[in-house]
């Protein structure tokens, strides 16, 4: 967050310096990228759950998608 987008947001909450902005922001990434490990976590432990044919209708539900990202 550059300086200049941060001191009004301190200044809202009635504070001085914005190192506990910093500080929420590092909290705020860190909750989230716990929260993308528990989901690749449980994506692994699916590996080999699917069935052949439920495997290539993902894969082909996927490449649908991809076509169609932007």
């Amino acid at each position: 967050m550059e300086a200049h987008l941060s001191a009004p947001i301190a200044a809202q909450e009635g504070r001085k310096g914005f190192s506990h902005l910093i500080q929420e922001a590092v909290d705020r990434f860190l909750d989230e990228e716990a929260g993308r490990q528990e989901e690749v976590s449980e994506a692994l432990a699916l590996v080999g759950s699917f069935g052949p044919g439920e495997a290539e209708a993902l894969r082909e539900r996927v490449r649908r998608i991809r076509e169609h990202w932007r």
